[in-house]
């Protein structure tokens, strides 16, 4: 059996299967992003973002400023580790968040514990659009951080864009003021 192919729409001849290009999350700060309805009834996220075929950066106008926490606390690290801490760090700076992410992975394969690298990836997921992934990262980071005050102050920021995000207006509320220090 041969389906026929899609009839015009419109005078102006648009298909219903014609593709239209996404906007990026930067044009709207994420607490004020539009939310629309998904096929279930819940909310959805504008535009999902896949790091892998992301060409360009997307920057998430809502988050916590790029900051780099206490770097005293990276030169705790392993030689390779402190390496690929550098190199991501660079990679970061090209904005090229893919390969910073792949850096980022490789130290934490040989330095879990370290609560700098979960804050750095975490970073870097922001950066990638990966609001939720970013989110759990910084709370894994926090949870490793012990007394590095300045670490837990920008992981709190970024739970913060995390849970706004997710429409948590509360939490993102407390997490801010914990960033704050409070």
């Amino acid at each position: 059996m041969q389906v026929p192919p899609p009839q015009p729409a419109g005078p102006e001849g648009a298909s219903v299967y014609a593709y239209q290009e996404p906007s990026t999350i930067a044009e709207t700060p994420a607490a004020e992003a539009p939310v629309a309805e998904g096929p279930n009834g819940l909310g959805t996220l504008p535009e999902a973002v896949d790091s892998a075929t992301t060409s360009g950066p997307t920057q998430i106008a809502s988050a916590a400023p790029p900051s780099v926490p206490d770097v005293a606390q990276a030169s705790e690290l392993p030689p390779a580790a402190d390496s690929l801490m550098h190199q991501a760090e660079s990679q970061r700076g090209a904005r090229d968040y893919a390969g910073a992410a792949a850096s980022l992975e490789r130290a934490l394969r040989i330095d879990p514990q370290s609560a700098y690298l979960w804050n750095r990836l975490a970073r870097v997921r922001l950066e990638q659009g990966l609001i939720s992934q970013a989110g759990n990262l910084a709370a894994r980071s926090n949870a490793l951080a012990g007394g590095q005050s300045s670490l837990k102050r920008d992981n709190w920021a970024m739970i913060a864009v995390a849970r706004r995000s997710a429409g948590d207006m509360a939490g993102a509320a407390e997490a801010d003021r914990l960033a704050r220090g409070g």
